[in-house]
């Protein structure tokens, strides 16, 4: 059986992806981390059994857009009919998107903190799906969720069964009046649903790690699979412990190892430092900054200057690879982004007399074991030293390389080494020009074949 997984949090994916691998139960060739991305993995693997689908996918910068989701799987419901849907859903039992799920024939449907999941369970639910009657019950929605259309339709028909003769009668009364009593408002802590009050319920924001922390016990899930190849944008970020350790200068050397073999990247300056104005203008030749333009292409790389957080969303789906310059961590405003990405990578000096910077920063940000801490210009020693204080981590030198925009062989083993597991193959892929050049030669050699048979 093979499956897709489309999860904003990619470590609980891999480690789903371990486990529902295991004994050949299943195989999962694509882990989506971008809900913009969904349509065109599943286009390009349309023999699929099924996609397994987080609404945490939906999102962005710490909010999600609910309604963005449901219009991009009902595009995908429509365009792959054979397809089975499952989804792992972190909104409360009532939410509207459940509803729309069920509308659109979408009955897989699993609530956190109101349904038991297994992997078990869940590889059944693409072999045998849920019935329409299972899934009646996400037709039930609490109206004070703000959402863009109303469910609560004011006329219904209701089937009675009397002497074996179905009776339907047509009623005025709200749809929810009849599917929905007292006992299970007060069950699932809604309010009434005769004069109800429209108000926007308490939105706890969780940090990506602990969203699925309930949904299994640990022992179903235990297995750290290897990184797989991710589809959609794959997010680098670097970040500095203290101000002025290189963030740019390494950020630059990543951007342009992706960029030699051939992949589309964007270099985003991801802190106030104002670096790529004065780049830009050195590039232009101008004497002050540029501050009219919000990016600029250098060597073949999109450069995109600080502007806020916003403008991020729209690169996710444009670029295979986006390089964060987060700059001193204490400093940035993208840590939700940190949290997010795909590599993480922490620039620190290997001095004894400044390991207290890298103490501080974990106990204030980030503890978690999957960084990279990088030492510029560190020696074996250096390295060594570090890596035996911290033992649990991974400590890399980052070589010397005077122009970042060409790095050496050492910068482009280094680039490679933190993108382990999410470069293609030979890391050569297929650019937007050489896709043209090989369109032209298909046509060529198409009308070459078909001229020879009508001359034969």
């Amino acid at each position: 059986m093979k499956l897709i997984f489309a999860f904003y949090n990619v470590e609980f994916a891999k480690q789903l992806k371990g486990n529902m691998e295991a004994n050949d139960a299943a195989q999962i060739i694509e882990i989506v981390s971008s809900e913009e991305d969904l349509i065109n993995v599943i286009a390009n693997n349309p023999l699929v059994d099924g996609v397994l689908i987080s609404t945490d996918i939906a999102t962005k910068l710490g909010n999600r857009n609910l309604e963005l989701f449901v219009d991009i799987l009902l595009v995908a419901r429509e365009k792959f009919p054979q397809i089975v849907f499952s989804i792992l859903s972190s909104e409360r039992l009532g939410h509207p998107l459940h509803a729309e799920l069920v509308e659109m024939g979408i009955y897989n449907i699993f609530i956190k903190d109101s349904d038991s999941v297994s992997v078990p369970l869940l590889l059944n639910s693409f072999k045998e799906q849920h019935s329409f009657s299972s899934a009646v019950r996400h037709r039930r929605v609490d109206d004070s969720i703000p959402w863009r259309r109303n469910f609560n339709r004011k006329s219904t028909v209701r089937v009675e069964f009397a002497e074996g003769q179905e009776v339907a009668q047509e009623e005025s009364e709200s749809a929810q009046n009849v599917l929905i009593d007292d006992s299970e408002n007060k069950k699932n802590n809604w309010p009434g649903l005769s004069n109800r009050e429209k108000r926007i319920p308490e939105i706890k924001k969780e940090r990506p790690e602990e969203v699925y922390k309930d949904w299994f016990d640990e022992s179903q899930i235990n297995t750290l699979a290897g990184r797989g190849r991710i589809i959609g944008t794959v997010v680098i970020a670097v970040g500095s412990v203290a101000p002025h350790l290189g963030t740019t200068h390494t950020s630059i050397s990543i951007a342009s190892t992706l960029k030699k073999k051939g992949y589309l990247v964007a270099l985003v300056e991801a802190n106030g430092s104002q670096d790529f104005d004065r780049i830009h203008s050195l590039h232009e030749g101008e004497v002050n900054p540029i501050l009219s333009e919000q990016k600029f292409d250098m060597n073949g790389i999109e450069h995109y200057k600080y502007r806020g957080e916003e403008f991020l969303q729209e690169l996710f789906a444009n670029y295979e690879f986006v390089v964060l310059d987060l700059g001193d961590m204490e400093l940035t405003d993208f840590e939700d982004e940190f949290r997010r990405a795909h590599v993480r990578a922490v620039l620190c000096s290997g001095h004894e007399w400044k390991f207290h910077w890298i103490e501080d920063f974990r106990k204030r940000f980030f503890n978690e074991d999957d960084i990279f801490y990088l030492i510029p210009h560190g020696t074996p020693t250096v390295v060594s030293d570090l890596q035996e204080r911290l033992p649990e981590l991974e400590v890399v030198s980052v070589p010397t390389h005077p122009n970042p925009y060409k790095p050496s062989k050492d910068g482009e083993e280094f680039a490679e080494h933190l993108l382990s597991g999410f470069l293609k193959g030979n890391g050569r892929t297929f650019t937007k020009s050489a896709l043209v050049k090989t369109g032209v030669i298909s046509i060529v050699v198409t009308v070459v074949i078909m001229s020879a048979f009508l001359f034969i």
